[in-house]
């Protein structure tokens, strides 16, 4: 309970044992993070080097993000590019700001108010560094639902150009509930 440190390695990981086993398509549901790093630690574990001044990795974790200088994709998966990526979220928070993934959900994951804080800055940093970087034309600190799961749902946006879905209704679509839903006499959720 420390979003400081927590890391998103481990989705990276499960992401690329998926392109290892030939998956094409990928759903990927975020909440529940406990993270706040933004996805680097996902984006680690598939190839993207993140830098400090100095020219080093920088740490694990949202903390490490204030180190962040310069962003390097050149070891990047280059399976991502051939692979579709759908993001399955409900959540509609921006990356950063009052309503951005630090100040709505850090505190529920260990964060005080000056952690926080702190966080919120280094993912403003992470926005800025993602935009220079890569290029982006827009400015994807503010992109609606990429403050999803610490911010995970913006790497997903800004390096594998994921599409965001809603949850509910890809959930609804891919289980046909409209069949059963016409078929049923009472439905309790």
């Amino acid at each position: 309970r420390n979003p400081i440190i927590t890391s998103t390695y481990g989705t990276g990981q499960l992401i690329k044992d998926a392109l290892d086993r030939g998956c094409q398509k990928l759903i990927i549901g975020l909440g529940g993070s406990a993270t706040n790093d933004g996805g680097m630690g996902m984006l680690k574990a598939l190839g993207v080097k993140f830098l400090n001044d100095k020219g080093k990795l920088i740490g694990e974790g949202g903390g490490a993000l204030e180190n962040l200088i310069h962003i390097d994709i050149s070891e990047l998966d280059q399976r991502l590019s051939k692979t579709e990526i759908i993001v399955a979220c409900d959540v509609k928070n921006p990356l950063t700001g009052n309503e951005g993934a630090s100040f709505v959900f850090g505190e529920q994951k260990g964060g005080d108010t000056q952690s926080l804080i702190h966080l919120d800055n280094n993912l403003l940093n992470y926005a800025k560094v993602i935009r220079r970087d890569l290029g982006l034309g827009k400015d994807i600190k503010m992109a609606k639902g990429g403050g999803a799961a610490g911010g995970t749902a913006t790497g997903l946006l800004a390096f594998m150009d994921a599409e965001l879905k809603s949850g509910t209704e890809l959930i609804m679509e891919k289980l046909q509930m409209k069949k059963y839903i016409r078929a049923a006499y009472l439905i309790i959720t």
